[in-house]
């Protein structure tokens, strides 16, 4: 399985080194996006999406969002704004990820065993109980 994943991770850096070095930028770039989009296909599957349909909504979703990035990064600081919201967006999603763990940890009466961190059932709310005060 290692060895699949290596031999893998190799042919993509591979393609990715030849995107890069040898294709003009606007074709450079067209190859970059497909690239994206057949990782957002598969990473889809990942997620649980099984439905082809549903698939082809979320890959729809996956260029809506490219092309609104595309428009509105063209300056650097545009740019700089929109990776510092994807940022703050990340790091919401894991904040509440990592609060669920723990509070699925502590209803299991494991307060004890987080230690330090037994007090992130009070710190971070779930973003569905975030979303419902407002």
């Amino acid at each position: 399985m290692l060895g699949q994943r290596i031999l893998t991770a190799v042919g993509l850096v591979t393609v990715l080194a030849l995107i890069l070095l040898v294709l003009p930028p606007p074709f450079a770039l067209a190859a970059l996006g497909l690239l994206i989009l057949a990782g957002a296909w598969e990473w889809s599957l990942l997620a649980g999406i099984e439905r082809p349909l549903t698939r082809a909504a979320y890959l729809a979703a996956c260029v809506a969002a490219m092309a609104g990035l595309w428009q509105v990064t063209a300056l650097a600081a545009d740019f700089e704004r929109a990776m510092v919201v994807t940022m703050l967006g990340w790091i919401v999603l894991f904040l509440d990820r990592a609060g669920a763990a723990a509070r699925q940890h502590l209803a299991r009466g494991n307060r004890r065993d987080l230690g330090a961190h037994a007090h992130l059932d009070r710190a971070v709310p779930p973003v569905s109980a975030v979303r419902s005060r407002s």
